[in-house]
């Protein structure tokens, strides 16, 4: 039975919720299996996540006009918040911060929103037919695939936009498919061994081959495509059967879902601060995290122009 928008929207921000934690976790000094499964996904599930959920029935000029208000206008916000930080960080002047990432690139997990924007528009110009959507994903994978295997690197993290893309293409294909279905009594020990299928195929390929985007490295491309899919696809199945049975966790995980902008804007900037005083107080640095990141969210949904901005 496939499930309505509304509920397809909630367990969507169930799998975000999930996700963000993970990438939290997993750039907090996390090693070994629990990293490699972590950066195997999670951030190809917010590109393709995003091309599940992202109206692409509009006209080109005001699909672009939506995706501007929705992710540069916050994104242009928390910059002015993110070049004062990491120029204290990195011992420099603000002015010096804002000119090396003018150049390079932005540090830290911004870097993602202005990649993910011009993704989208790619997809959005991608036609409906299936052959050209799946024609694309290998295209666009392909280029960034031979630019990082000439160990071409773009500024602003570019060489990775057609492997960003080509996620969000599958996203956009699967819409409406067949992942979306009930969880009832009657097939959720079906959605368990297949959840278990899914994450040791994830694990099996991230133990040999790693992905890092931020650093360019997608090689061998299709392989590691394989076991991001995997993941992403995991991560989907486990919050529709956390939708079902833990609605406690589902409340909190789709809290932080809609608040993702919060965590990408501000984790790494609390950790690296963290790094400096408390590197070796592991527990006390996640309560210090979480307690600061759910307090920022606590008073950024005080003012309701946040919600206007879709911070």
């Amino acid at each position: 039975m496939e499930m309505n928008q509304a509920k397809r929207t909630v367990e969507y921000d169930i799998a975000k919720g999930a996700c963000i934690l993970l990438m939290v976790i997993g750039h907090s000094g996390l090693t070994g299996v629990g990293h490699n499964l972590i950066y195997a996904f999670h951030m190809p599930f917010f590109f393709f996540i995003s091309g599940v959920t992202t109206n692409y029935s509009k006209d080109v000029w005001s699909f672009v006009e939506r995706r501007f208000k929705s992710l540069l206008v916050p994104f242009m916000i928390y910059y002015l918040i993110h070049v004062p930080c990491y120029s204290i960080i990195n011992d420099c002047s603000m002015v010096e911060q804002f000119v090396r990432e003018m150049r390079v690139g932005v540090q830290g997990a911004l870097w993602f929103v202005p990649i993910l924007f011009l993704a989208q528009l790619i997809c959005r110009l991608v036609p409906k037919a299936l052959f050209l959507q799946m024609a694309s994903v290998v295209v666009l994978s392909s280029v960034s695939s031979a630019l990082c295997l000439n160990d071409i690197h773009l500024p602003w993290h570019l060489s990775v936009l057609g492997v960003s893309a080509a996620y969000v293409v599958m996203g956009r294909m699967m819409t409406g498919g067949g992942i979306f279905m009930s969880t009832s009594s009657k097939n959720v020990y079906q959605y368990l061994i297949t959840i278990i299928v899914l994450a040791a195929v994830t694990i099996l390929i991230s133990s040999k081959y790693q992905m890092g985007m931020y650093f360019d490295i997608i090689e061998p491309c299709m392989i590691i495509m394989a076991g991001a899919v995997s993941g992403i696809m995991m991560v989907i199945m486990v919050a529709f059967v956390c939708n079902e049975w833990l609605p406690r966790l589902s409340r909190f995980l789709s809290y932080t879902g809609v608040n993702t902008f919060v965590f990408i804007a501000f984790s790494q900037i609390i950790l690296n601060y963290e790094n400096f005083y408390i590197r070796d107080y592991v527990v006390l640095k996640y309560v210090i995290l979480f307690l600061a990141l759910y307090g920022i969210i606590y008073v950024k949904n005080l003012f309701p122009i946040a919600k206007k901005l879709r911070l």
